[in-house]
Parts: structure tokens; sequence; C-alpha cells
């Protein structure tokens, strides 16, 4: 009986080990999937690689001021954000875009969310999507007006202490998306 229970007490090891290895597998591809994409979050950049600096008179700023994009992928641009206002979180990324016949589409951004002291900027990259969010469609080809706006928001990037919900918008600035 013995000889018995160690073959089955083996053969359920295995089994155990194969599906430990699976799962670690599945794991590992996940966890690569995720951080291929990272490259899609927003990261903070020197305020200085930008060509106009922000300040009091002109807070948010973005360069370059034209951006290309093909039809449903992303493009990066660099902007900074200069905090005029008491030290708060802030969350920029781009608001309304229109294009020449006045429709209206709200291209996908991946926004920064950074706490900023009073007085300081912050300067990062921002990736803005060739994609309407709203009908999750690929923009058609053509030029859009577009803008960043800057909305003061809590640590986790939420608005639900502001009045109705609503982060508010303290700066915007405009710039060109042009889709291929």
């Amino acid at each position: 009986m013995s000889d018995k229970g160690a073959l089955t007490l083996s053969i359920k090891a295995i089994v155990i080990i194969v599906i430990a290895v699976l799962v670690i597998a599945l794991g590992i591809g996940f966890i690569t999937t995720i951080f291929s994409k990272a490259g899609a979050l927003p990261e903070l950049v020197d305020v200085s690689l930008l060509p106009n600096q922000p300040s009091p008179d002109n807070p948010l700023v973005l360069s370059p001021e034209e951006v290309t994009v093909k039809s449903g992928e992303s493009a990066q641009l660099l902007a900074a954000y200069y905090n005029t206002g008491n030290k708060a979180y802030f969350r920029v990324k781009t608001g309304v875009c229109i294009d020449s016949d006045g429709n209206t589409y709200q291209p996908g951004s991946v926004g920064l969310s950074s706490l900023i002291e009073k007085g300081k900027a912050v300067g990062f990259r921002i990736t803005i999507y060739g994609t309407d969010t709203v009908t999750n469609t690929a923009l058609g080809q053509g030029q859009y007006l577009c803008e960043l706006v800057a909305f003061e928001t809590t640590s986790a990037g939420g608005c639900a202490q502001f009045a109705g919900g609503v982060c508010p918008q303290r700066h915007r600035t405009q710039f060109t998306l042009n889709v291929d």
C-alpha cells in the first residue's frame, strides 16, 4: 500500500507543479503585457526641456503646439503646468477638439495628476490618442483645434469633494491635432 500511496502522492505533486508553472507563466505574460504598455503612462520631465517656460502669466504650456497622429494611434507632446494658487493636486489632460465643420470630439489622452506647490511648475509627457472616447472610434483624417486643460483634483485624481463632483478647471491652452 505504501508504494501505491507514494505513486499517488507523486502524481498529485506533479499535477500541482504543472498547474503552478502554468499560473506563473500566465502571470508573467499578464505583467509583461501591462508593462509593455507603460510607455503610455505620463512621465515627469524637466520643465527646461520645453521651449516656452510656464509662468504666472502663462501657466500651461506645451510643445509642440501642433501634433500629428495617425487615425486610431497615439503621439506624445511635452507639457508643463505652473501652479498659481495654493498647493494642490492637478490633472492635465485634453479637453474638447473641434474639426473644420464645427463637430466636437473628445480624444483620449493620458493625463498627469500631481501635487504641485504654489509657485512651482511640473513638466511631463502626455500621450494623445487619435480616437474619440465618446464613440470609441478613430478620428477621421483632418485638422482639429484642441485644448489642454488643467483641473484641480484630489490626490487620487477624483473630484467628489468639489461642488457637483466636478473638478474646477484652472487653466487651458490650445493646440492643433493633425490626423493622418
